[in-house]
């Protein structure tokens, strides 16, 4: 993954830190505990919560906040009861959609123009029960 100065937000990381669920980020030290029992991980090679982590300390907040892969988490917390550092990797990406609800109503709105007949309820069918997921979605 290429990156540009452009696309750096420096201050995403204190953003997620100081986000309700984001207070754990910085005790990952990549272990690698999570991915490897991430059910979602075995199944979509994209989605890696190391790779996530990363990317928030990178800074990369508009390429992680427009990206799918947040949506692919299940929250089944395997990777809090893994983590050695008690990271909190599902509250992390809780804190993240929660970020993410400027942005998600246009992304729905864009992807109901492309597919006529799509609602809120049925935009992410596939994914399991959890978040803004299943109609849930911010006002």
């Amino acid at each position: 993954m290429s990156v540009t100065t452009k696309e750096i937000t420096p201050a995403f990381n204190s953003e997620v830190t100081n986000a309700e669920g984001g207070q754990h980020l910085n005790g990952c030290f990549s272990c690698g505990a999570c991915s490897g029992i991430c059910p979602v991980s075995q199944a979509i090679s994209d989605f890696d919560p190391r790779k996530i982590i990363h990317m928030v300390r990178m800074g990369l907040k508009d390429r992680l906040l427009k990206s799918d892969l947040l949506w692919f988490c299940s929250q089944c917390k395997s990777c809090v009861f893994v983590c050695p550092q008690d990271v909190r990797f599902a509250e992390i990406v809780q804190a993240l959609w929660d970020m993410n609800r400027v942005i998600l109503p246009t992304r729905i709105s864009l992807i109901k123009e492309k597919l006529p007949g799509l609602s809120a309820t049925n935009v992410y069918p596939a994914l399991p029960v959890s978040g803004y997921v299943h109609g849930r979605f911010p006002s």
